[in-house]
């Protein structure tokens, strides 16, 4: 993990998707998975889904979701990894 501070002041957080998981997402898959299910891998499903959409259109798209939806085998990169797209976290 990496902290920088920007010219603005503000705190900027650098985070592996893995580190991210093990701070969030990974204790409610455990301790609560229907709360998982509805929060996380039912909106990722749909956001995957969309993205899945806008690749297929030809205009340019810039795509921002929370953190805690990237990560995890139901995360919107892994579903999109799944469908056969090089998605990537920058």
């Amino acid at each position: 993990m990496r902290v920088d501070r920007l010219p603005t002041g503000n705190i900027y957080l650098r985070i592996s998707n893995k580190a991210m998981d093990g701070l969030l997402v990974a204790q409610i898959r455990k301790d609560y998975p229907e709360m998982h299910q509805k929060i996380f891998a039912v909106r990722n499903r749909k956001m995957a889904d969309a993205v899945e959409g806008y690749l297929k259109g030809t205009g340019v798209y810039f795509v921002v979701v929370g953190s805690g939806h990237l990560t995890g085998p139901d995360g919107v990169l892994e579903m999109l990894q799944g469908k056969g797209y090089a998605a990537i976290q920058r």
